[in-house]
C-alpha cells in the first residue's frame, strides 16, 4: 500500500468504537490492517474498470469513518448499511462488506453511476435517502487481496 505520507495506526479502543457504532465487528484482515499498518492518505492511484474516472486518495481514519457516519447530503448515504466506506476517492469510495453474504468483500460504490442513475436527486431533499446496491461492484474477495493489487494501480 503506498501511503502519501505516514499512516497513522488505529487503536484497539478506535476499533472498538466503529465496531459498536455499526454493530458489527470488522473483518479480521481489514480489522488487523487498521491496527498494525493504519490509515491515511495514499498515492493518488486511477481505480481499475472506471475509465479513468474514479481516483483512490485515502483510507479512513477514525475520525473520517465518523464524520461519513454522521454527515447528510453525501455521497456515502448512496452506499447500503450492509456495506462500509473504508477508502475515499474521486467517483466513488471503496467498502467493506459487513452482512454475512457480503462479509470482507471489497466493493466500489460508484458515485458516477449513482448520479446517471438520479439516485444523487434526492440528497439534497429532505427526508431519507434511497440507498442502491446498483452503485456496488464487487472488486475483491478480501481486504488482503485488495492491499496486494493496489500496487499495480496506475499513479496520478
Amino acid at each position: 500500500m503506498r501511503f502519501d505520507g505516514r499512516p497513522q495506526t488505529w487503536t484497539d479502543r478506535e476499533v472498538a468504537a466503529l465496531e459498536s457504532r455499526i454493530g458489527r465487528r470488522l473483518p479480521p484482515d481489514y480489522r488487523e490492517h487498521l491496527l498494525t499498518v493504519g490509515s491515511g492518505p495514499l498515492t493518488r492511484m486511477i481505480v481499475p474498470g472506471t475509465g479513468d474516472n474514479a481516483i483512490l486518495h485515502t483510507v479512513l481514519g477514525p475520525a473520517d469513518i465518523d464524520t461519513l457516519l454522521s454527515s447528510e447530503s453525501s455521497y456515502h448515504e448512496l452506499i447500503p448499511d450492509r456495506y462500509l466506506a473504508v477508502a475515499d476517492g474521486e467517483g466513488g469510495a471503496m467498502c467493506i462488506g459487513l452482512d454475512d453474504d457480503v462479509a470482507g468483500r471489497i466493493f466500489w460504490a460508484d458515485y458516477d453511476h449513482a448520479d446517471r442513475a438520479g439516485f444523487t436527486a434526492a440528497l439534497d431533499d429532505p427526508g431519507p435517502v434511497r440507498t442502491s446496491e446498483e452503485i456496488m461492484s464487487e472488486r475483491y474477495g478480501t481486504w488482503a487481496e485488495f492491499v496486494a493489487d493496489l500496487d499495480g494501480w496506475e499513479a496520478v
